[in-house]
């Protein structure tokens, strides 16, 4: 294995010792060792993915590690103290120092728990962010949600909305900046945050998007953002507008083509109005992101393809499915067992519904829980 690795076209160079192979692609590297282990390390020298006894961890920014599982059949689970794992980790580095050619990653364990705290003077906790934007750097706009009343939605529940003052924002900006530091290299774009931060009235947009191009000028110019489709007041002049500013790509949470789903969901939008969301982004030559709930029933399977067949989509967009989280008791529940849909698999419900999506737009799944700001 590790002398396939040294031939790899990802690296720039890679270091043959002992039972180790060491790979750089600056700035990041990774460590692997014969017995199958691996550690990749960020820009800053903190790991950030890990390969140990066949088990896969992620470690993201905040100091949170997600246990992967790597399949729709197990899910991933955070892990609930992660001292051991960084314990491992280090461990790991130590046993490759003392023969490595080069300088390994000099972190502790102690100073990898820290950085929780180091995050939060950044960051507020990072929401969901779609899967294609999983690489873009996360810019914290606003906080919280608008409407914040979803029966399927818990991610924004006790937190006050706002909106960030643009000087707010550029000392956000500048702090994320310093604590990402050579882990800006290689990024896809920006993500503009957190639930809806499309919908702030046009000139504080504007005015933030130009910090943006002040603070991160080549990141700037492709950013994305959620926008909820009964939220969409902005004419098709004012979307260019953004486009021309650098918003290139907008999520749409449809949940559903159905209209009595969406207000079982008790989510204030209509098919109509989503209908409209899209051909208004479209007309700006802004993509979008289309995302559909799974777990919904045969009737929302059926509307939502027969919506997406009627959307103006090209090879530019995507649709994605996301398996409903529905809490045991909750009010969800509740409502979807009034509505006769009391045993939910919404594992091989996304299975059909993503093939009852497929057209002139890419389909893919997306589960909140996999989400992590590496």
């Amino acid at each position: 294995m590790l002398s396939d690795l040294e031939r790899a076209p990802r690296f720039h160079r890679t270091h043959r010792f002992g039972t180790f192979l060491l790979g750089e692609a600056p700035p990041f590297t990774s460590l692997y060792e014969e017995s199958g282990d691996v550690v990749h390390f960020d820009g800053e020298g903190r790991w950030q993915r890990a390969t140990l006894s066949d088990a896969t961890y992620l470690r993201g920014f905040d100091g949170a590690v997600l246990h992967r599982f790597g399949g729709p059949s197990k899910q991933d689970v955070r892990v609930p103290s992660p001292t051991s794992i960084h314990d491992r980790i280090v461990a790991f580095v130590e046993r490759a120092r003392p023969s490595a050619p080069v300088p390994l990653s000099s972190w502790s364990t102690e100073a990898l728990l820290a950085e929780s705290s180091r995050f939060l003077t950044a960051y507020r906790p990072v929401g969901i962010v779609p899967p294609d934007r999983y690489r873009s750097v996360v810019i914290q706009a606003t906080q919280g949600c608008a409407y914040n009343g979803c029966l399927f939605c818990s991610l924004y529940k006790g937190q006050r909305h706002r909106a960030v003052p643009h000087d707010e924002l550029r000392a956000h900006v500048q702090r994320a900046r310093a604590f990402l530091g050579s882990n800006l290299t290689g990024r896809r774009g920006l993500f503009l945050g957190e639930a809806n931060a499309l919908a702030l009235p046009q000139p504080h947009l504007l005015t933030a998007l130009d910090v943006l191009h002040e603070e991160l000028p080549t990141l700037a110019t492709d950013v994305a953002s959620f926008l909820d489709a009964f939220d969409v007041h902005k004419s098709t002049a004012e979307l260019a507008a953004l486009r021309a500013r650098g918003l290139s790509r907008v999520f749409l949470g449809a949940e559903s083509g159905d209209d009595a789903t969406l207000a079982l969901l008790q989510k204030p939008a209509t098919v109509a109005g989503l209908r409209g969301a899209v051909d208004a982004l479209k007309a700006a030559n802004v993509s979008v992101g289309v995302i559909f709930l799974a777990g919904l029933g045969p009737t929302h399977v059926d509307a939502s393809a027969a919506l997406v067949r009627s959307l103006p989509l090209d090879e530019r967009d995507v649709v994605y499915v996301s398996p409903l989280i529905v809490e045991p008791g909750g009010r969800l529940a509740h409502a979807l067992e009034r509505r006769g849909i009391a045993t939910l698999d919404a594992a091989a419900e996304a299975t059909t519904l993503h093939d009852a999506l497929r057209g002139r737009a890419k389909v893919a799944r997306y589960d909140v829980r996999r989400w992590i700001y590496t």
